[in-house]
């Protein structure tokens, strides 16, 4: 019984991804459950994020190859945090045929960025600045999405993004709390905001550095296969 349940739940997840590969033409089936494409130093993917219950959550998300990251993507501008939040579809595989191609359709008009057409440089380094800022206004750390608007900007060699995008950090830091002394220092060896942003700014000088970062890490995630689109200027 139990081998004819795993076959079951696998044919099932294969069903799944190919639905909603067919509503995504321009993604790839990178995982069971997973679609991707790539464009340059980013990756866009759809997770149908499986729950603990019968049912999945379809959630687009980016992750950057120009940041050092181990294991899985990360699942970075989910929509979750905007105004209005973008709260994902809850699915139950029983229901998955009557409700995959409504809730991709939703998912295509209310995620920030494309789904459904290419991504741009400045559709990208939008959504980002929009919500550091808004992280700062409210006076709420963005470490991970300020690092991931700052190194972009260099990436991409946009240098009048990278200066705006380090002068809107800095002035920002005085609003953020500067209690993240153990993340800070377990994942960029520092232990205050200050410190952090002075290495941020210091990786942000060496463009060529973060393409070597670009190249390891799709080949440390394992999606050096996926076609690569550039973003579009």
């Amino acid at each position: 019984m139990i081998g004819l349940m795993a076959r079951l739940s696998k044919q099932r997840k294969q069903k799944v991804t190919e639905d909603w590969a067919g509503c995504f033409p321009d993604f790839e089936v990178w995982k069971p459950l997973w679609l991707m494409r790539r464009f340059g130093p980013i990756l866009q993917g759809i997770l149908l994020n499986r729950s603990r219950f019968d049912d999945y959550r379809p959630t687009a998300h980016v992750h950057p190859l120009f940041i050092r990251w181990d294991g899985e993507p990360s699942l970075m501008f989910t929509g979750q945090f905007d105004e209005p939040p973008l709260s994902p579809d809850q699915i139950s595989f029983s229901q998955h045929e009557d409700r995959f191609a409504e809730s991709a359709t939703r998912l295509i008009e209310l995620y920030p960025l494309p789904l459904s057409s290419p991504l741009s440089k400045q559709d990208v380094l939008a959504v980002a600045r929009r919500f550091v800022a808004r992280r700062i206004e409210q006076g709420m750390p963005a470490i991970l999405e300020a690092e991931f608007l700052i190194l972009l900007s260099s990436v991409l060699r946009e240098t009048e993004s990278l200066s705006e995008s380090l002068s809107m950090v800095e002035a920002g830091l005085r609003r953020w709390p500067d209690d993240n002394a153990e993340f800070l220092t377990e994942r960029y060896g520092v232990s205050t905001l200050s410190d952090w942003f002075a290495l941020l700014a210091d990786t942000s000088g060496s463009p060529e550095d973060l393409d070597q970062v670009v190249e390891t890490q799709a080949r440390t995630l394992g999606v050096e296969e996926l076609a690569v689109v550039n973003l579009a200027g």
